[in-house]
């Protein structure tokens, strides 16, 4: 049952492999997905299906632009697994404009260009006001 101009859930996938997070420095930022105005945000995982390595730790979060752990907070990605949800609530990030949802990933000690191996799925579960 649905309301009057409602749209129903779907979940948007995207697969980035290290390749995407290589850079000369220590964090990289990876636009993943641009939610269109209007868009709602009613759940949000990273699912580490290739454990990344090459560098001494990484982690990755996923977010909007200026809030980079509101989806998902930093949490290892060495090991293949699921990255929890960090939404407590559903997220509305623009009314009238777009929304570049990133995948923040951050190393210590070596570069991301040190990275020899990792892929991770970034999947948001969002829905459209009429």
């Amino acid at each position: 049952m649905g309301y009057a101009g409602s749209s129903s859930l779907n979940w948007q996938k995207v697969t980035l492999p290290f390749t995407s997070f290589q850079t000369a420095g220590l964090t990289n930022a990876i636009t993943a997905i641009t939610l269109q105005a209007k868009q709602v945000v009613h759940g949000a995982y990273l699912n580490v299906t290739t454990g990344f390595s090459g560098t001494t730790t990484i982690t990755l979060s996923l977010g909007p632009v200026g809030s980079l752990t509101k989806y998902v907070a930093a949490s290892s990605a060495a090991a293949t697994g699921v990255l929890v949800n960090a939404l407590s609530t559903t997220d509305l990030p623009s009314i009238s404009g777009t929304t570049n949802i990133q995948v923040n990933a951050i190393a210590t000690v070596q570069n991301l260009s040190s990275l020899s191996q990792g892929s991770v799925d970034v999947y948001l579960l969002v829905s459209t006001l009429p």
